[in-house]
């Protein structure tokens, strides 16, 4: 499989840290970065398949707001996502492209192009560390979710330079910011300056970005608030929760050149 020079995994693996980079761009300009993600739908709101077309201008809308990354769900049967739309996103936009979906085997991770991947701690359980050298060895960077200080630590002990707290109890679907407010506190505790933090879910407007960032987060990850209404406003919106003018006065990224 990884010698089919028609392989994605075959190809020149992406520049290390473009996904770190694109965040820390971000939170350089913006005082906060968003990871902006197109997401068709989720196992508690209902949506529609989305054509590969569509989501990539989607995608180009984030941008055009002052999206930093853009997150692409895969997933099929939950979320109605799929390869054709991550594939169409990372060559239309140039900024860094996650790929969000339940990884549990290596293979997945050679599928398709994406600068990183996600990788869910309670779901990978002890292939946690093996899923993540597997990045590193397709130049893929290793973006763990996590809701719990065990958690965090094995991402740290395993050199994960961006982790994400999930908001959302993904057994009951409930969703709490409470959980960043106290775990980012603790992880900054015990990781380095360099690590990137991202707090997950239930971010919906210009109060709750202030918040998460108040608890020591760098980057916000956000998808059913962009894409329930005027994508490139909301987008704007969110990206530039943190600056004191009011956000339609901010000249989006296309504007200051873009993040590399």
């Amino acid at each position: 499989m990884y010698g089919d020079p028609y392989h994605p995994s075959s190809h020149i693996p992406f520049p290390p840290n473009r996904f770190k980079n694109s965040l820390l761009s971000g939170k350089k300009e913006y005082g906060i970065a968003l990871i902006a993600e197109v997401k068709p739908a989720s196992p508690t709101k209902s949506g529609r398949k989305l054509s590969p077309y569509e989501a990539a201008e989607i995608a180009e809308q984030m941008v055009s707001g002052g999206a930093s990354a853009i997150s692409v769900l895969t997933e099929p049967t939950f979320f109605k996502g799929s390869l054709g739309n991550l594939k169409a996103v990372k060559e239309s936009v140039d900024v860094a492209v996650l790929r969000k979906d339940f990884i549990l085997d290596e293979i997945q991770l050679s599928e398709s192009y994406h600068d990183a991947a996600l990788l869910i701690a309670s779901l990978t359980g002890k292939g946690l560390p093996a899923l993540i050298e597997t990045c590193r060895k397709l130049g893929v960077e290793p973006f763990v979710e996590v809701r719990s200080i065990k958690e965090a630590e094995v991402a740290l002990n395993n050199g994960v330079d961006v982790i994400g707290i999930n908001n959302r109890n993904l057994m009951t679907f409930k969703i709490n910011l409470e959980t960043t407010f106290t775990l980012a506190p603790q992880i900054r505790e015990i990781a380095s300056d360099k690590l990137i933090l991202v707090s997950e879910s239930g971010i919906h407007n210009k109060e709750d970005v202030m918040r998460v960032a108040d608890a020591g987060v760098d980057a916000i990850l956000v998808g059913s608030a962009l894409m329930g209404g005027d994508v490139l406003e909301k987008t704007m919106e969110l990206a530039c929760a943190l600056y004191e003018d009011d956000w339609r006065d901010v000249p989006s990224p296309q504007h200051m050149g873009g993040f590399a």
